[in-house]
């Protein structure tokens, strides 16, 4: 488990310890990726009591849209195990140190001063199922002075004209657990297309745009008559 998760753990169980209740037998976090994204797929054979009950890890959608994770603490058999539940945005925030505050701070920025949207991989999430990104790109109109963040996420504006034209045609989504302004899919889908195909981007992040791109027409095969040849014909392949 890395220190990261450690931490996670500690801040939500804590006061599980109170009271009495200092026995703990172990501690399962993990992240809800698994093929059926809801518990692990196979038994834990490294425990030697006889448990042998995987991480008690569950993942699922909320209401909202988002992904919440359950930490279980497991105890020995006949004693009480107890489930705190830690969203994806609780979690964005720790491994990113404080993104999802900066990014709220960002939207409200923007919301202050003028027609904004946001763009790239963050406006992709509200599409599809969430990958992890550090990136926030976001259109606006108008020149905008943002400090830096004290966290991992990485703000970029971009005031080029080919997308003027997606601010007036943005929709509302909760994005990290902040509603905000984001491009709608055919222009998410059209943004992605235009940075694929851009010679200067650096290969991988030319790749990420490449997942973005695939993940979009697994999820809505209608766009695939908007993406170039060689794009169409990996997912004839699938």
């Amino acid at each position: 488990m890395s220190w990261t998760w450690i931490r996670l753990a500690e801040k939500y169980l804590r006061h599980r310890l109170i009271d009495g209740t200092g026995y703990i037998g172990r501690v399962g976090v993990g992240h809800g990726l698994h093929d059926n994204r809801m518990i692990a797929a196979h038994f834990d054979t490294c425990h030697v009591y006889r448990c042998r009950r995987a991480a008690g890890l569950h993942c699922h959608r909320s209401s909202r849209g988002n992904f919440d994770f359950s930490i279980w603490l497991w105890r020995p058999p006949g004693r009480v195990a107890y489930s705190e539940v830690v969203t994806a945005v609780e979690a964005y925030e720790l491994t990113t140190q404080g993104g999802a505050t900066d990014f709220a701070r960002l939207i409200a920025a923007c919301e202050a001063f003028g027609p904004y949207c946001l763009i790239g991989g963050l406006a992709v999430n509200c599409f599809v199922e969430p990958v992890y990104t550090l990136d926030a790109d976001i259109v606006i109109s108008h020149s905008l002075n943002a400090m830096t963040p004290l966290s991992q996420l990485r703000i970029q504006f971009t005031t080029d004209d080919r997308y003027q034209a997606f601010l007036a045609r943005s929709v509302e989504a909760e994005v990290l657990g902040v509603h905000a302004r984001i491009a709608c899919l055919a222009d998410v889908t059209q943004g992605k297309l235009w940075a694929y195909g851009d010679p200067r981007r650096r290969l991988s992040k030319r790749k990420k745009d490449e997942l973005d791109l695939i993940r979009l027409a697994e999820a809505y095969p209608e766009l695939k008559s908007l993406y170039p040849a060689e794009l169409r014909e990996q997912l004839d392949r699938e």
